[in-house]
This record gives C-alpha cells, sequence and structure tokens, in this order.
C-alpha cells in the first residue's frame, strides 16, 4: 500500500493565502468550500482528496504557493523547473501538475522540468508570438507541427529531442530560426503560445 504524502505539512504560511487568489482559478467554485477545505489541508496535510473537486482546490492552493515562494521551485540562470517527488506522488496527473508549476512560474525560453534535482521529466518550450501572426512552425524529430497561439500542447519525446524552426511568425528563447537538441523525458515538449506577444 503507497504511503500518502503530507505534502501540505511543508508549506508555511498556508493561511496567509487570500481565499480569492486561489478561487480565481477554479471558476464557479463556493468560497467557503475552499475555505473549509485550505484549513482542513492545514491541520491535516497528510489527508487525500476524496473527490476530484477537492484535487482541484488543492492543485490552486499549491498554484499559490508556487506563485508566492518561486525561488524555491524556479532555478532562473539553471533554466529549472523543480518538482519534489512528493508532489507527483500527491498528485498523479503529471500534465496537470505541471501546468500548475507554468502557469505560477511563467517561464520563458526553453526550460527544463525536473522532478527533483536529477530526473528530467521533459522540456518547456515558450514560443512568442508576432502581433501579426497566429501560426507557428516547428520540427521535433523531423517532423513538422503547428502551433496556433493561444495554445498549449504537449509533444511526445523521450529523450534527445531535435527541433528546428524558422519562422516570421515568432521566436523561441529570442530567436527565429535555430536547430536545437534539448532534453525530453516521460512528460516530453511542452509547448506554450499563450499570452505572449513581440
Amino acid at each position: 500500500m503507497s504511503k500518502v504524502t503530507g505534502v501540505f505539512e511543508q508549506f508555511e504560511d498556508l493561511d496567509q493565502i487570500p481565499i480569492d487568489d486561489i478561487t480565481k482559478s477554479l471558476g464557479s467554485q463556493p468560497p467557503h468550500l475552499v475555505e473549509n477545505l485550505l484549513a482542513n489541508r492545514i491541520l491535516y496535510p497528510q489527508v487525500a482528496p476524496m473527490k476530484k473537486e477537492d484535487l482541484n482546490i488543492e492543485l490552486a492552493i499549491l498554484r499559490e504557493v508556487i506563485r508566492h515562494n518561486p525561488n524555491k521551485y524556479f532555478k532562473i540562470t539553471e533554466k529549472k523547473i523543480i518538482i519534489p517527488p512528493q508532489f507527483i506522488s500527491r498528485f498523479p496527473d503529471l500534465n496537470k501538475l505541471v501546468l500548475v508549476f507554468i502557469d505560477s512560474l511563467n517561464p520563458k525560453g526553453i526550460v527544463h522540468i525536473m522532478q527533483g534535482e536529477r530526473e528530467i521529466l521533459g522540456s518547456f518550450v515558450k514560443i512568442e508570438f508576432n502581433q501579426d501572426k497566429d501560426n507557428f512552425e516547428m520540427k521535433v524529430l523531423e517532423k513538422k507541427y503547428f502551433f496556433n497561439r493561444g495554445s498549449l500542447e504537449v509533444v511526445p519525446c523521450s529523450h534527445h529531442c531535435h527541433i528546428s524552426f524558422k519562422s516570421e511568425a515568432g521566436r523561441i528563447d529570442g530567436k527565429s530560426e535555430a536547430t536545437l537538441e534539448i532534453l525530453g523525458g516521460r512528460l516530453g515538449l511542452v509547448v506554450d503560445s499563450r499570452g505572449v506577444e513581440k
């Protein structure tokens, strides 16, 4: 039987996070339910979520914890997002968990996504569109992909990912043309073209 991890016990000042900050990513979730679950996790951090709604609230809480402590999870100079292994045990949907980190940290360029300090889960790639363009073409392992403005997509790539692009539509890591090798993993490449214009 797997051990239930108490990831919430390592977060200080959970009670200082405004409920409105948590609920803004939850849509129509009533604030009193969020407040009750937050209080419950402060008192009983090892309790596992029983319903999908509880898990979504926990992810929203985690989003705000990361947003308030970015240096703990994002090594900007090394271009690495660090996801503690116990988070992956607690939140088994890796795509949802990574999205929480991306939305909280708002990385730019190309960034490695790590489980702890050693295991590479994949890489994050941010496309910065030019104002008048809506479609960006990129090859990953010689296969063409088209990314529309405002999209977030995961491209499978388990090891070394050769990417190439030459585009008037936008830039990646400040470049409009490049051939690069970046690291993949069980997550692959997370390609984000939301919300940025150059």
